[in-house]
């Protein structure tokens, strides 16, 4: 066997080695061996919804803040965020999200504390003749075994105003 033929081998092994650890790494990623610390934390959600009203078509985006506190002894995390529609994102410490765009991440809240989840609802996102009731959602997944989701809802009534 020549020197080439050598080096190709082990270029082989090598990428083969690579694989199968990369392949390891997302199975237990899928399995949940990474899953984050369980908390027995709780959040206090204390409006979990907010109605825009009439909302005018050509107005631009309408936005509604929702407090999560931490009233518990000990940190809890945020995990991810998604909405249930594209024309609708959230905010929550710096980190935005929407329905294809959802975040995984870790934002802690801890003991005492706030952080304002932020809802901002586009009316123009289905086009210009997208007229009528309005119901979305955002939604916060945490390491809590207490709260394990927060839901929020916005709503309104999308018109032409003249």
């Amino acid at each position: 066997m020549n020197t080439q033929q050598s080096a190709d081998r082990r270029l082989i092994f090598l990428g083969l080695v690579a694989a199968i650890v990369i392949a390891g790494a997302f199975y237990l990623g899928l399995t949940g061996a990474f899953a984050p610390n369980e908390s027995s934390a709780s959040l206090t959600v204390p409006k979990t919804s907010h109605s825009f009203g009439d909302i005018d078509i050509f107005g631009g985006k309408v936005s509604a803040k929702f407090p999560l506190k931490n009233e518990s002894d000990e940190p809890i995390d945020i995990l991810w965020g998604k909405t249930t529609c594209m024309c609708t994102e959230g905010t929550i410490d710096g980190k935005t999200f929407g329905m294809h765009e959802g975040f995984i991440g870790k934002i802690t809240i801890n003991p005492g504390e706030t952080k304002i989840l932020r809802a901002t609802y586009d009316p123009l996102a289905h086009g210009p003749n997208a007229v009528g009731p309005i119901t979305r959602a955002l939604i916060l997944g945490t390491n809590s075994t207490t709260t394990e989701q927060i839901e929020v809802k916005i709503d309104g009534n999308v018109v032409k105003k003249t």
